[in-house]
């Protein structure tokens, strides 16, 4: 805070630069939002696995979930490529902020399951 403007860091690391003035002559009314929570699993997978194939499998699957959000959509990120794997993130919002737990633990379970099973051959 400084004498002409606020400046707010968002959990993503956004800044935003409020000018005082709007802080001080403005009413706010703070409504609670829905709890939803954006839960973000990094995968690293081996190199002969298709990244898109990888995509497409996750993002049907966590649709199939009712308690993960279809707004917004859950989504499937390249992250970075190494010698050894290609690491992705796996992105996606609960409806119940309860159960960011168990559908992260579920997710995580997808993932290793089309890694090890070899679900991306079918």
């Amino acid at each position: 805070m400084t004498l002409r403007s606020t400046t707010v860091v968002n959990d993503y690391g956004v800044k935003n630069i409020i000018p005082n003035s709007l802080l001080t002559n403005n009413e706010y009314l703070q409504y609670k939002p829905p709890e939803r929570y954006r839960v973000d699993i990094i995968a690293g997978l081996p190199l002969d696995i298709d990244g898109e194939e990888f995509a497409e499998y996750m993002i049907k699957r966590m649709e199939s979930y009712p308690g993960i959000s279809d707004s917004p959509q859950p989504d499937v990120y390249a992250r970075e490529i190494s010698f050894k794997q290609s690491k992705y993130k796996v992105s996606f919002w609960v409806k119940n902020f309860n159960d960011k737990d168990k559908y992260k633990l579920i997710i995580t379970n997808e993932i290793r399951k089309f890694i090890q099973k070899g679900e991306h051959h079918e």
